[in-house]
């Protein structure tokens, strides 16, 4: 699912100049819910599948806070304070990332009137865009890649060095 919700207030003011928004689920259900002060938190990974120069924008009302995780546990992070009109915010610079998972955390709240949250990146200088639903990984789907065992790897030790054995005896012979 994309991490993109707003409110009615949000999609009748705003709508025009930020993209309506769906309803965030739980108002979606409950028609008769007030649509104010509400608060959301998403975690996971994000998968990148291509290197190169990446950003992160939070689109938000009122405010929110975004942290990405690298390798090493090396953390960049943002965050908008307070009661704020609609804005997306992005970080200073653009980040290089290799293709792998990122874990990623990003908390929202509304306080009254227009209320929205949407996670969008921008890819090697171009434009915003929501980050797609296939790119996002729930914490509990992400699945590391195994190391091999030790054993595995003396096996493969012994074959290539059997092999370049091998080889060095014919080419003396």
């Amino acid at each position: 699912m994309d991490i993109a919700f707003g409110d009615d207030v949000f999609n009748k003011v705003h709508g025009a100049d930020w993209g309506a928004k769906p309803l965030a689920p739980i108002f979606a259900a409950h028609n008769s819910l007030t649509q104010d002060n509400w608060a959301a938190r998403f975690a996971g990974f994000i998968r990148i599948t291509e290197p190169g120069s990446y950003n992160f924008g939070v689109l938000h009302d009122d405010g929110f806070f975004f942290n990405l995780y690298g390798a090493g546990d090396a953390l960049a992070s943002m965050a908008n304070d307070y009661l704020n009109p609609p804005n997306r915010k992005g970080f200073a610079t653009d980040l290089m990332l290799d293709v792998g998972l990122y874990k990623f955390e990003l908390g929202a709240y509304e306080r009254l009137e227009a209320g929205v949250v949407e996670l969008s990146w921008m890819r090697n200088g171009g434009s915003w865009s929501r980050v797609p639903t296939a790119h996002l990984v729930a914490d509990g789907d992400a699945t590391p890649v195994p190391e091999p065992a030790s054993w595995a790897l003396l096996c493969v030790g012994l074959a290539a060095l059997s092999a370049a054995g091998g080889r060095r005896k014919r080419a003396r012979g």
